[in-house]
């Protein structure tokens, strides 16, 4: 995947994620999960336990490397980045 290649996502990436962040308050995130090759979103996990205030969305790292180390890379699901929330106006 190029720079200038399209990113696509899964409907139920785009709901799981329209379900949890955006229907949360600001500052809420998540990662995302797929192949890199092909530019395709196919994972999601709402990260409930990051550490977060109303200005600021820190991931929970361990369990993060955890599901990564675990399941994801083992599955050949790679981390592709990180959705979040911002305040109104931002």
């Amino acid at each position: 995947m190029n720079s200038r290649a399209p990113v696509t996502l899964t409907l139920a990436v785009y709901e799981a994620i329209r379900s949890s962040i955006g229907s949360a308050a600001a500052e809420v995130g998540g990662m995302l999960g797929g192949d890199f090759k092909k530019g395709e979103i196919t994972h999601f996990f709402y990260d409930a336990r990051a550490s977060r205030s109303a200005a600021v969305y820190s991931p929970d790292t361990e369990t993060i490397n955890n599901l990564l180390a675990d399941e994801w890379n083992p599955d050949g699901i790679r981390l592709l980045g990180f959705v979040h929330s911002h305040p109104p106006g931002m």
